[in-house]
């Protein structure tokens, strides 16, 4: 599976299986749960049945279907377009930086909630609840410039997004035949 979705028609939220996080909406009565081998849903599977909409893609999917059903995630800008989640990374605390770009850390070395005092381990837990909310939006919600800016930016991407974007751009008049 290429992308793991699905939309609550009560809440009317994307909910997206992300490799091993629980992802639910809202409504909390149901859950998915994406890993290297398998995909788990489970909770109210009766609430899941009536009300949510399957909106996954294969790896296969054809470029209409992925300009239909894509979510791309953002962590969103401020006003000046800087990127919501590098100003918080930015404000990591201290201690926490310095543990982390130790270059004698490796996987014999304390956890981090066994370095930091208890102030700065409070510190760390609130920084951390301030990480932005990652929100999925559908490619033919996305400003043109985004697209853009995804398909100069994203190298990582595929062919078949690739094109799914640069579909889109063509429908809005915007050719993109030279990225």
């Amino acid at each position: 599976m290429f992308q793991t979705s699905y939309k609550c028609k009560v809440c009317k939220e994307y909910i997206v299986g992300v490799y091993h996080e629980l992802a639910s909406c809202s409504c909390n009565n149901c859950w998915v749960d994406v890993g290297t081998t398998h995909t788990r849903i489970g909770g109210d599977l009766n609430f899941l049945k009536e009300n949510w909409i399957d909106n996954s893609l294969s790896k296969d999917a054809p470029s209409s279907e992925i300009r239909e059903k894509l979510l791309w995630g953002s962590y969103g800008i401020d006003d000046e377009g800087n990127s919501l989640l590098d100003i918080w990374y930015e404000k990591q605390p201290k201690p926490v930086k310095e543990y982390y770009n130790n270059p004698n850390r490796n996987f014999m070395s304390p956890r981090l909630d066994e370095v930091l005092t208890k102030k700065q381990y409070k510190e760390y837990e609130e920084w951390m609840d301030q990480r932005p909310k990652k929100e999925y939006v559908l490619i033919k919600d996305m400003d043109s410039s985004h697209i853009l800016s995804i398909l100069e930016t994203q190298l990582q991407i595929t062919d078949n997004i690739k094109q799914a974007f640069k579909d889109e751009l063509k429908s809005r008049g915007i050719d993109a035949s030279h990225i």
